[in-house]
Order: C-alpha cells, then structure tokens, then sequence
C-alpha cells in the first residue's frame, strides 16, 4: 500500500485530517511519516503545584506503508505493536 492509499482509507473510514498532515478520530490519531504511519491515543498529564498538565501522544502500533494492505471487511493489516 501506498500513502496516498493509505490517506484515501482513512478519509473513507472517518478520519480527519488536521493542518499537520496527521488524521484524528476521537482520542485516536494516525500520524504519516515518510515511510512509516503511526496510531497514537492521547493522554493529558494532570496539572500539580509547579507545572500545568501537558496533551501527550502514546504510540500503540506503528508500520511500514509497503507492509500495510486491508482485510475482505475493509480492515488494516499490518500495524505492529
């Protein structure tokens, strides 16, 4: 598969593009890279007494475009932990 592919999946499975090039879907994103894509959740650290809580990216899979293909359901295969 390809990026450009691998964009016009997510765009027919709900997924947003922000101004960054990154796709969102709730508290879920696909961040493209040059060869690799990466699904990430978000998490906000809490605020205490010395610094105010921060929005982080966790990475849960990641893989290759040229590894990545989709299922007879329209699924994506091959995104490692």
């Amino acid at each position: 598969m390809s990026r450009e592919e691998f964009e016009q999946w997510a765009e027919k499975n709900g997924w947003k593009r922000d101004r960054f090039g990154h796709y969102h879907k709730g508290d879920l994103r696909l961040k493209l890279q040059a060869k690799t894509v990466r699904l990430e959740r978000s998490h906000r650290t809490e605020d205490t007494q010395y610094r105010k809580g921060e929005k982080r990216w966790i990475r849960i899979r990641s893989g290759y475009y040229g590894k990545l293909s989709l299922s007879a359901e329209n699924k994506l295969i091959g995104l490692k932990r």
